[in-house]
C-alpha cells in the first residue's frame, strides 16, 4: 500500500500500471507444498474462526500476467489483482 502511495504521488507525470499479487507458490516452495500435502490427506489448518478465500497462483501463471500487464497499453495507469480464475476455499 505505502508503494502505490508513492506511485499516486507521480500519477500525473510518470504512466504506471500498479499489479497486486496473491499467494505465489511454485518449484523448490517446500512450505506451500507442504500445506497442499496436509490437505490432501485431510489435515487442514485452522486460521481464525471465520471462513476465508486464499487466492494461490502459481510463479508461471503469476509471471504471465505482470507481463501481459507490462506490455499491454490499455493497462497504463490501472491497478490489477492477477489471480486465478476461482478462489480456492481456505482453512475454515
Amino acid at each position: 500500500m505505502e508503494a502505490e502511495k508513492e506511485v499516486f504521488k507521480f500519477k500525473d507525470v510518470i504512466p504506471y500500471t500498479i499489479v497486486r499479487l496473491p499467494v505465489i507458490y511454485g518449484p523448490r516452495d517446500t512450505a506451500t507444498f507442504d500445506f497442499f500435502k496436509a490437505v490432501n490427506i485431510g489435515i487442514i489448518p485452522l486460521v481464525g474462526f471465520k471462513k476465508k478465500y486464499v487466492n494461490i497462483l502459481h510463479v508461471r501463471d503469476t509471471v504471465e500476467g505482470i507481463i501481459l500487464a507490462g506490455e499491454n497499453m490499455q493497462a497504463l495507469n490501472k491497478i490489477y489483482q492477477i489471480a486465478a480464475s476461482s478462489l480456492t476455499p481456505g482453512m475454515s
